[in-house]
């Protein structure tokens, strides 16, 4: 599973750093025990916040409603 959170990280602060989107959409470690909350980054140094396990549970579709931004989600 650590092999797929570097790739999330390396992939998501390149679509940031080149400007092919304005925010990604995913998983942080959550506050309550056993579940991840959702998070929006929109700077490169941010990355690092992002997590994807088997506690990332939310849909993350609910945050795109009434979005103009160009947005990348971690599915």
């Amino acid at each position: 599973m650590l092999e797929y959170i570097d790739k999330i990280k390396k992939v998501s602060e390149k679509l940031l750093t080149d400007g092919k989107v304005d925010m990604i959409i995913g998983f942080k470690k959550g506050t309550m025990p056993m579940i991840n909350e959702p998070c929006i980054v929109k700077s490169p140094s941010d990355v690092n916040n992002l997590v994807w396990d088997s506690l990332c549970a939310i849909n993350l579709a609910n945050y795109l409603t009434d979005r103009k931004e160009k947005i990348g989600i971690i599915a």
